[in-house]
């Protein structure tokens, strides 16, 4: 009888939950759980909240993503990377109340621990189904203050050399978020600016261990993340993706080990952060653009497109 490896077994254990094998490498593997629509839980907030509610629900499940993990083993350990999304930070506050709420030492205390969140839920439901069946309309009448036309001199013969020149049609502005894919360039949408520092490709590891599968290379960018809105803004470094010549997309992953990486994090106003996000691409693949998704809500992504 064989035993498991730790690889073997993450994949046994993440497969018996609805996790689907996307690749698989002798060291490393890549897995996907797609998002899933509860009935249950979306007649119970239909329910529960006056249709507001189930509105919230279907908001919330279209800005979920799939989940995505990358299993590597290095020297007999299991490294786990995953990409948690928007919502991530969200889950893990929830998960570590729930757990906090369990451990209260009466049973009055846990009570009030795991009820006190589901009253203020409710309570916002409440109010928002009230303002939204006492919103009113008001009309109003604005009256016009045009001005009768104008005598104009169209008839003098300088007003006549001037219609007879032609116009020239100024070139359209380059959208603000789209720029060249070099060393230097930036873009920005949805209030997070991107530039890059430095493209290294290819990219060579500092860990000896840490080297490409056949016919694949490595690819890196020195990137600074800033924040150029007011408000705090979540930024996840899994959302960057890489395509290349032949329509091949590559997504960010454990490997290359990349350092310093960059972290994805709560970025406030007005601050950067700067670090490497790391691709593992075929060999002779021409890099044709790099691209960011700033926010899940929006059609918007950061474009670097190659000249």
């Amino acid at each position: 009888m064989t035993t498991e490896g730790p690889l073997e077994a993450e994949i046994s254990r993440r497969t018996a939950k609805g996790w689907q094998l996307v690749s698989r490498q002798p060291n490393e593997a890549q897995m996907r759980k797609g998002k899933h629509f509860s009935f249950l839980w979306a007649v119970f907030w239909f329910v529960v909240g006056f249709g507001v509610g189930f509105i919230c629900y279907l908001l919330w499940h279209w800005a979920k993503r799939d989940q995505l993990v990358y299993l590597r083993l290095k020297d007999g350990q299991l490294l786990i990377s995953e990409r948690k999304g928007i919502l991530g930070p969200l889950k893990a506050a929830v998960v570590g109340y729930w757990r906090w709420a369990g451990r209260r030492g009466s049973n009055w205390g846990k009570g009030l621990a795991y009820a006190g969140p589901v009253a203020v839920v409710l309570v916002l439901i409440t109010i928002m189904a009230a303002a939204s069946a006492g919103g009113g309309s008001k009309e109003e009448a604005v009256g016009s203050s045009a001005k009768p036309n104008q005598p104009t001199a169209a008839g003098t013969p300088a007003a006549a050399q001037e219609a007879e020149k032609p116009t020239q049609t100024p070139e359209p502005a380059k959208p603000k978020n789209e720029a060249a894919l070099t060393v230097g360039a930036g873009a920005e949408a949805e209030g997070i600016r991107i530039a890059i520092n430095q493209i290294l490709d290819p990219y060579s590891s500092e860990n000896m261990f840490d080297e490409p599968d056949a016919g694949m290379r490595f690819v890196a960018f020195d990137l600074t993340v800033e924040n150029v809105s007011d408000s705090s803004n979540y930024f996840s470094a899994f959302e960057f993706k890489l395509r290349d010549a032949d329509d091949f997309q590559y997504e960010v992953g454990i490997s290359p080990l990349v350092s310093p990486r960059l972290e994805s994090q709560d970025l406030r106003g007005g601050t950067k952060t700067r670090g490497l996000v790391g691709f593992q691409v075929r060999a002779t693949a021409r890099l044709v653009e790099l691209y960011f998704d700033p926010n899940l809500f929006t059609k918007t992504d950061i474009l670097f497109k190659a000249q």
